[in-house]
């Protein structure tokens, strides 16, 4: 699995704003990363699919905030990265983006994980 690093994440928030720099806490952003491969006690992923994994993210930057600014756009923009970087294509998903927006700024992982699966063009793409 392809992971974003902490400098991808900071570099989505700069490109959205336009901005050249931006304050933020890099410690946040470690720590959401790290918490996205953290195993339970038998080894085993707790967020095991790139889907869950990436709506976690978006909803983690977004309750946060590491940045001074964008922080949701940040969050939906990292989610969306994180699924292409692993090869899964979203479709037909700008019509529902606000949706999807609304859900990472609840905090509602689950429900923002099954938006992101309704909207893969494979969704078997999901299996790892």
């Amino acid at each position: 699995m392809k992971k974003l690093s902490v400098d991808q994440i900071v570099e989505i928030n700069l490109k959205i704003q336009n901005k050249k720099s931006e304050k933020y806490d890099p410690s946040i952003i470690e720590n959401i990363l790290q918490d996205l491969y953290r195993k339970d006690n038998q080894g085993f992923y707790i967020y095991r699919d790139t889907a869950t994994k990436a709506a976690k993210l978006a909803c983690e930057i977004s309750s946060n905030k590491p940045f001074d600014s964008a922080n949701n756009r940040t969050a939906v923009l990292s989610a969306f990265i994180l699924m292409r970087a692993n090869g899964i294509t979203l479709q037909n998903y700008m019509d529902g983006i606000k949706e999807f927006l609304c859900l990472v700024k609840d905090n509602k992982v689950d429900i923002a994980c099954s938006w992101l699966k309704d909207h893969y063009i494979d969704r078997y793409a999901i299996i790892e």
